[in-house]
């Protein structure tokens, strides 16, 4: 009976105690690794600038990004969208809207220390920004921007006009 219950407490308590959860991701091809961290917290929020960062490692050792010609894309439902050659090991996105996007870094050696590569990621964006960002310039037509100015002199026009007239009747 004891054991019984030993058991199932032991049972319970690893099911309580939370585990380590790493939301980095590693990616490997060939003798090229890359870990991909992203701010803010791992995880994107759309229509917010997104910085991506690279930790790339080469057979275990440090990877020389200058000793690479290396692009970044980004593919919403297998559609490229952006691509743009990654100079520095970070790279910043802002995601258009909530979706699952998939992020390729390729590169080959500039001086044959490693193979070509590619690591891809697959990114869900679900946290939208609250910010309002304006998408398209406002333009007023003429008649929007001094419509309630004519209307307004034209009723003080009437207006004076009506006192003039009763006035004119008043005096006979």
């Amino acid at each position: 009976m004891n054991k019984c219950i030993i058991t199932i407490l032991l049972i319970l308590l690893t099911l309580i105690i939370p585990r380590p959860v790493s939301a980095h991701i590693l990616k490997t091809d060939g003798s090229i690794g890359g870990i991909l961290h992203i701010d803010p917290e791992d995880d994107p929020i759309s229509r917010q600038p997104t910085n991506m960062f690279w930790d790339f490692t080469n057979h275990g050792q440090k990877f020389q990004l200058n000793d690479c010609v290396c692009y970044v894309s980004i593919l919403e439902n297998g559609k490229e969208i952006e691509k743009e050659q990654l100079v520095t090991d970070t790279f910043t996105y802002t995601f258009p809207k909530k979706d699952v996007y998939q992020i390729n870094v390729s590169g080959s050696s500039k001086n044959s220390s490693f193979q070509p590569f590619i690591l891809s990621y697959d990114i869900r964006v679900e946290r939208e920004s609250t910010i309002l960002q304006p998408t398209t310039e406002f333009h007023l037509s003429f008649w929007e921007m001094y419509g309630g100015i004519i209307m307004f002199g034209a009723f003080v026009c009437g207006c004076i006009f009506l006192l003039v007239l009763y006035l004119k009747h008043e005096r006979r």
